[in-house]
């Protein structure tokens, strides 16, 4: 299997017999470092296809408990090739199966450290809707494998790989072969914008939830330099030295300043399924993502004439109690784009899918409303705020 050229040729995911480093004791015995989060280990393997029956008795099992309901379409593996280090998986949702015509085709493309379980209820709706809808674990993460130097860490050091796994579903499931809409949620928002510029005669409709233009950082400089030096010394697959991470019992109990969610219920489901399914558990991004997203943002999302390249109509959510994302620096950048509006959910925290019921209602009406309208009455080229208020359709997440 060849791989990116800053990828090493050997993985070294999860090899017990590679020699610490002293820096990697010292972090190891260090007591700000110390992690007491369950260890998934012991879950069985999500990436083994022939282990299906368990993995779905799993989430069975979740859903009883109050957890997400269970996807009822077909997953599609890609299996390790070219940029691949594990098993990439996806899932496709076909209108059909509901019993209703099909208007369209989405590609729902979910955020950091997430899964399609996670977004089962936006999927449902959609499908209901008369959409077919294809998601995906993006490499790291669900049931597409662990990449960092443990199973709760994100790691990427090469977004290439990410969008090789859009292209490589959309090929599979030959989605690329006619026209579809793109729904991206926080870093599922910046890839949907890349999937926008490379598949222009595809893409007719883009929604963009939380996007991730510039995640919430210290000054980019700082962030940048102190990455590259991380990254020098061999700590790319580790989480960042020196910051305290919570342990699962903590951050399972919901706060009322939490930066995700008003919901306690919405703030609560994930948790259940991670009682049953643990090895989807992620924490945080490795070193190598952190420095792999600024370097990214500061060349694309960051970019003027980059953005003035894609020409889909753009339908932009953005909450209003921000906290993960810069959301400074994506209203700023678009007004690049070429056909865009904005619609602000005052109040609302970063995962609106997962927010009040009255956030998702509007939420549901807006995105539904836009992607069935004819796109001739979408103003261009100027980006226009909207408030709606008494919108009374659909509700993601509601059972």
């Amino acid at each position: 299997m060849s791989m990116p050229p800053d990828l090493p040729d050997e993985p070294i995911i999860g090899d017990e017999s590679v020699e610490q480093s002293p820096l990697d004791k010292l972090l190891e015995e260090s007591e700000i470092y110390t992690r007491t989060v369950p260890r998934p280990e012991a879950a069985p393997n999500l990436t083994d296809i022939d282990g299906l029956s368990e993995i779905l008795g799993l989430f069975d099992e979740a859903e009883a408990d109050g957890a997400e309901k269970r996807l009822l379409g077909e997953d599609v593996i890609i299996s390790p090739e070219r940029y691949l280090e594990a098993p990439v998986r996806g899932h496709h949702w076909r209108a059909i199966t509901k019993g209703v015509e099909t208007k369209g085709q989405i590609l729902l493309l979910p955020g950091f450290t997430e899964f399609c379980e996670k977004y089962a209820s936006v999927a449902d709706l959609l499908v209901s809707a008369g959409y077919d809808v294809l998601m995906l674990d993006w490499p790291g993460q669900g049931r597409s494998g662990h990449l960092g130097s443990d199973p709760l860490i994100v790691h990427s050091d090469n977004f290439e790989i990410h969008r090789y796994a859009v292209m490589r579903l959309l090929q599979e499931t030959k989605m690329d072969q006619a026209p579809f809409h793109v729904i991206g949620h926080s870093m599922g928002g910046y890839f949907a914008l890349h999937v926008a510029q490379r598949y222009a005669r595809n893409v007719q409709k883009l929604v963009l939830c939380s996007p991730m233009f510039l995640p919430k950082s210290p000054p980019l400089w700082l962030v940048k330099l102190l990455t590259t030096v991380l990254v020098g010394i061999g700590r790319g697959r580790h989480h960042p030295p020196f910051r305290t991470y919570p342990d699962f019992d903590y951050m399972r109990r919901f706060r009322l300043n939490n930066p995700l969610t008003r919901d306690l219920e919405n703030y609560e489901r994930p948790f259940k399924l991670y009682d049953h399914v643990p090895g989807l558990f992620r924490t945080s991004p490795s070193v190598g993502w952190i420095k792999t997203a600024f370097e990214e943002c500061e060349k694309y999302t960051l970019n003027p004439v980059w953005l003035s390249d894609i020409s889909a109509s753009t339908l932009l959510c953005l909450p209003g109690d921000e906290r993960v994302v810069d959301s400074a620096a994506t209203i700023s950048m678009v007004a690049h784009l070429k056909q865009c509006r904005t619609v602000h959910f005052h109040e609302a925290r970063h995962e609106l899918f997962a927010e009040l019921p009255e956030i998702r209602r509007r939420l549901t009406a807006n995105i539904l409303t836009f992607l069935e309208e004819d796109e001739h009455v979408i103003p261009s080229p100027s980006t226009i705020s909207q408030q709606i208020d008494d919108i009374e359709e659909g509700d993601f997440g509601e059972r």
